[in-house]
Order: C-alpha cells, then sequence, then structure tokens
C-alpha cells in the first residue's frame, strides 16, 4: 500500500511520455528531404548547441558518480547521492533529447506546420518534460525508501547540472538570438527540484505509518501531468496562443484544485494541506496575471505595472512562504510549490511553443509569429517566482538538517550578516557576467572564452559557501541562505520577456539557476565544513585569498580572450535566407491561427 502513489506517478509519466511522442508524430510529419538550404542550416546549427550539452552532460554526471563511490562521508554506504544524481542527469538528458527530436521534426517537415499543430506539439513537449521529472523522483522513492534525503538531493543535483549547462550553452552559441535559448530546460529543473524538495519535506513532517501524506506532492505532480494533457485536448485548437496556454493551465488548476478538495483531507490530517494547495493555485493564477499586466509596457516607459507588479512578485512569493509554512512547515511550502507548477507547466509549455515557432521562422520566414503576441513574456516571470519561493524552501531544508545552526546565533550574528551579504551580491555578480559573456559571445564567438566561463561558474558554485563556511563558520552558511534568496528576489525586478532581454534575460536566469546550485550544494555538503570550524585565522585568511585570487584571475583572462577578438566581424550563419532573415528582419505580420476544433492529423497549413 505505501508503494501505491509512485507506481501511479510512473504510471502517469509513462503515459504522458507517450502522448509527447505522438503527438508531434500526428502533427508534424516529416518531409522526404529537407525542405530547404534554411532547414538544413537550422539542423546544423541546433546539432551544434546539442550535441556539447548532450554529451557533455552525460561526462559531467559520470564523472560525478564516480566521485561518489568511497564509502566514507559524505557518501555513505550504497553512494545513494550518486544513484540520485545519475537518475536525475539522465532524466534531464532524456528531457533534451525531446526537445531536440521535437525541434527537428519542425526543420524536417515537408510544409510549413500550422499554428495549431504547433500548440499541441508545444503542450505534448511540456508534458514529456514534466513526466520525466515525476518518473525520476517516482523512481528514487521506490529504490531508496530509505535514504530519501541523499536521493532527492542527488536527483536535482543531476537534473539541475544539465539544464543550468543547457542554459548557457544555448545562451552562448554563435546563432542568430532568435532561436530556442534553454529557458524551458531552465523552468523544467526548477520544476523537479521543487517536486524534491516538497518530496523530502514529506519525509521529514511525516513517520513512516504516515507513508500516503509523504507522497502527497509526488501524487500531485502526476495530476499536473494528466491535467496538462487534458488542457491539450480542450484548448489546444484554440484560435490564439493566448487562448491554448491560458486556457490549458486553468484546466489544470481546476483540475488539481477539485481532486485536492477531494482526496487531501482523506491523506493528510486537518484542513491545512487543502489550504496551502489552493493558496498555491491561487498565488501562481494572479502571479500570471501581473506578469500578463506588465509586459504590455514598453521597456523605456514600464507604464504604472512595471516595477510594481515585480514588487508585488516579490510579495506574492513572500506570502505564500509566510502561510504555508505556518500552516503545515516546509511541507506546506512544498505542497504549495507543487500546487503553482499546475499553471507553471502551462508556462513551460508556452516556453516550448516560442521555440517551436523560432524554429518555424528560420525555416519558413514568410511564416514567422506575430510579434504582438508574446506569451512567453507571461512564462518566465511565473517561473522567476517559482524559482524564489523554491529558493525560500531550500533554506527551511537547510535548516531542518542543519538546526543546531538555527538555535545559537546571538553571538555569530556579524558572521551571518556577512553570509547575507555574499549570498546576496554574488549571484548577480555572476549572472552579469553570463550576460556580458552571452553578448561577446554573439559578436565573437570564441570556445575558450565558452569553456573558461563554465568552469568558473561550477567552482564558484561549489567553492563560494565551502569558503564562507571555512572562513566564517557554519553559521555564516544560514546568512548565504538568505542572501540567495534576497538575489532571487531582486531578479524579478526589470523587464522580463523575450522583447526586451536577450543578455539580460539570460543574466537574471543564470543569477537564479546558480543560487538554487548553490543552496543545493549547502543543503547536501555544510556538515563536511563542521570538522573545519576551529581551523586557525591564517588558515582562514588564507581560503580567502586563495578565492579572491581565482576570481581576479578568472575575471582578468576572460576579459582578454574577449578583449583580443574586438574588430573580428560576427560570422555569417551557413544558411541562406532563414536564420538572417529570422533575426534581423521583422517578422511578418498576423497572429496565430488554426481551427476552432482538432485539426486533421497531418496538422499542415
Amino acid at each position: 500500500m505505501e508503494a501505491t502513489i509512485p507506481w501511479v506517478a510512473v504510471a502517469a509519466s509513462l503515459f504522458g511520455l507517450l502522448v509527447a511522442l505522438l503527438v508531434p508524430t500526428l502533427y508534424l510529419p516529416p518531409g522526404a528531404t529537407l525542405p530547404s538550404a534554411s532547414a538544413a542550416g537550422l539542423e546544423h546549427r541546433e546539432r551544434s548547441a546539442w550535441r556539447p550539452l548532450l554529451g557533455a552532460g552525460a561526462l559531467l554526471a559520470l564523472a560525478l558518480f564516480a566521485a561518489t563511490l568511497p564509502t566514507r562521508p559524505p557518501f555513505g554506504t550504497g553512494q545513494i547521492l550518486g544513484r540520485g544524481l545519475l537518475l536525475g542527469a539522465a532524466g534531464a538528458l532524456l528531457g533534451a533529447a525531446l526537445l531536440r527530436h521535437i525541434g527537428a521534426r519542425v526543420a524536417r517537415a515537408a510544409k510549413p506546420p500550422a499554428d495549431t499543430a504547433l500548440q499541441l506539439t508545444a503542450i505534448a513537449a511540456a508534458v514529456g518534460l514534466l513526466a520525466l521529472g515525476v518518473l525520476a523522483v517516482a523512481l528514487a522513492t521506490l529504490l531508496f525508501p530509505l535514504s530519501h534525503g541523499d536521493a532527492f538531493n542527488g536527483v536535482a543535483l543531476g537534473a539541475l547540472l544539465v539544464c543550468g549547462l543547457g542554459r548557457l550553452i544555448f545562451g552562448l552559441r554563435a546563432t542568430a538570438p532568435r532561436l530556442a535559448d534553454g529557458a524551458a530546460l531552465q523552468g523544467w529543473g526548477l520544476f523537479i527540484v521543487a517536486l524534491c524538495v516538497a518530496t523530502a519535506f514529506g519525509h521529514l513532517h511525516f513517520t513512516h505509518a504516515q507513508t500516503a501524506a509523504r507522497q502527497v506532492p509526488l501524487g500531485m505532480a502526476a495530476v499536473v501531468v494528466l491535467a496538462l494533457i487534458i488542457g491539450a485536448g480542450l484548448f489546444g485548437a484554440a484560435p490564439s496562443a493566448t487562448r491554448v496556454f491560458v486556457g490549458a493551465g486553468a484546466v489544470s488548476a481546476v483540475l488539481l484544485g477539485g481532486l485536492s478538495v477531494v482526496v487531501l483531507p482523506k491523506l493528510v490530517p486537518g484542513p491545512e494541506a487543502l489550504t496551502v494547495a489552493l493558496l498555491g493555485l491561487g498565488t501562481a493564477a494572479l502571479a500570471t496575471f501581473l506578469a500578463w499586466a506588465a509586459q504590455s509596457y514598453d521597456a523605456e516607459d514600464p507604464g504604472p505595472f512595471g516595477v510594481e507588479s515585480a514588487a508585488l512578485l516579490a510579495l506574492l512569493a513572500l506570502g505564500l512562504f509566510v502561510v504555508a509554512f505556518q500552516a503545515l512547515r516546509g511541507y506546506g511550502v512544498g505542497l504549495a510549490l507543487v500546487a503553482g507548477w499546475s499553471i507553471g507547466g502551462a508556462a513551460l509549455a508556452a516556453l516550448c511553443w516560442r521555440d517551436l515557432m523560432r524554429a518555424r521562422a528560420a525555416v519558413w520566414p514568410h511564416a514567422a509569429p506575430d510579434p504582438g503576441s508574446e506569451v512567453e513574456t507571461i512564462a518566465l516571470p511565473l517561473h522567476r517566482l517559482l524559482g524564489v519561493v523554491l529558493l525560500a524552501a531550500l533554506f527551511r531544508l537547510f535548516l531542518e538538517r542543519y538546526r543546531p545552526l538555527a538555535t545559537d546565533l546571538t553571538l555569530t550574528i556579524h558572521f551571518t550578516l556577512v553570509g547575507l551579504v555574499v549570498g546576496a551580491i554574488f549571484p548577480l555578480l555572476l549572472g552579469a557576467t553570463i550576460g556580458r559573456a552571452t553578448w561577446r559571445r554573439r559578436l565573437a564567438p570564441s570556445a575558450w572564452s565558452a569553456l573558461l566561463l563554465g568552469i568558473g561558474l561550477a567552482v564558484w558554485t561549489v567553492a563560494l559557501p565551502a569558503a564562507a563556511g571555512v572562513a566564517w563558520g557554519l553559521r555564516s552558511l544560514v546568512g548565504v541562505m538568505a542572501g540567495l534568496l534576497v538575489a532571487g528576489i531582486y531578479g524579478l525586478f526589470g523587464v522580463s520577456g523575450s522583447r526586451h532581454e536577450e543578455g539580460s534575460g539570460i543574466a537574471r536566469d543564470g543569477a537564479l539557476l546558480l543560487s538554487v546550485g548553490m543552496a543545493l550544494v549547502m543543503v547536501q555538503a555544510a556538515h563536511l565544513l563542521g570538522p573545519l570550524g576551529m581551523v586557525p585565522r591564517t588558515t582562514r585568511v588564507a581560503v580567502l585569498v586563495a578565492l579572491a585570487t581565482f576570481g581576479l584571475v578568472w575575471l582578468v583572462l576572460s576579459a582578454w580572450l574577449n578583449r583580443r577578438r574586438v574588430g573580428v566581424a560576427p560570422p555569417t550563419p551557413p544558411i541562406s535566407g532563414g536564420l538572417e532573415d529570422a533575426s534581423s528582419s521583422p517578422p511578418a505580420s498576423g497572429g496565430p491561427g488554426g481551427a476552432a476544433s482538432f485539426p486533421p492529423a497531418s496538422g499542415l497549413s
């Protein structure tokens, strides 16, 4: 009986994967050959980004798994952390392969795919991504019932590693900027980390005798997958993209809310679980409205909803965390997060739709989307809001695992303050570095500068919290966790959406992913710094000097690699028409269209 919900989640995720594979096959049938030189160029460009992601992601996951093979701490008997990491990385790599497969079908289509076909395919892609996340967490629950903490942390770290790598590779590649940028992978990474955190809180909050209550977040995520499929059936053929994704999100939220009213009181004692689940749904819906209001204004004239909307989003995140925590502690925050992803799943579909529309415009420039129809400008702020709540949940999970750090801060509160400043500043600094590198990379591509950037970000993600813990003690890490949350809230401010963000968008999103990565590293490995708490003062100073030296060398070398290429003309993409037209000339007018009912199986206009 205790394995019922995980097995139901496995079945739901496998069904979701089947839908994700069948819909593109039905609505995007390929032609006999590539239809044009533009399509061949798009294939080449996409392959140049996807292959490094799949190869580097697999190699990094295997290398980190090998590093966990020793049986001494922090790995423990059975190396559960490493196995969970492999599971999460495998799920993320399969998700990347799914997106690659669907994008290739657009490029190889015999005719320009109809708007309706792309809308249905985008929802199917989002369903496939969510299903892979649910499948990874369900398998971790079934395979490692006695080591849930390490297993879920491993799944989250493995998935975030691949998704962050994908966001970086797509942001730095030297192609027309109007192609896929990895935002869909980034959103999926936030989802699987949120599901891992919520399920981990369930195991911390309830005893083994309350197994069903422990696994409620996993069951809710499975419902989100199935509800999004139903939403696609009801609204996938709507005449506008806005109606499609808003309708799919509404159906998903209504179905999850209705099932929560019926089922949650039977699985979780008391009314609090139902309250926080509905609160998560309402917060995500209100955040969607605020994002829609904010994206209606220009970058030069934000209007009455520009900064105010960002501030309200931050207050929504804070209010959701406070109310959910008061109701059910960290478990309540996790439930609210998973419930919010019922609408976040539709936002993920909107990001997939944007990538498919860009791919179609690259091959058939005359079929470019209407620039006024930008559903993705709502999706990005919503995902950032859910990311901020996720950082707050990770902060609480850190305190749960290292409870003594939260009970005696009076004598060392200044160390906590130092940690807060470090945690708030460094993600923003590194995010700005990513944004600047993205801009330079597109002007003058350099593989060495991209490699150096990736190495530096990986080192900072691990070394910064480690150095803070050694130099100022473990209690400073409480401040670092709080600072990461502050940095995430700051990322909500500013203009969001594809019209205004190429470098700025990846800077904010890069800072958010780095914050989540640092938080996961601290949750998993902060206890290793305990024996170092009594190191001599000279050793602490040496650690800070070494980190500062690395940072200085990294910045100088990065600047030199970029500066020496100033004046080099941007490379001309080796294709004719498609990508150049898609990125430099205004797209044709005319918004998305489609029939009011499901189109024929060909889905081609």
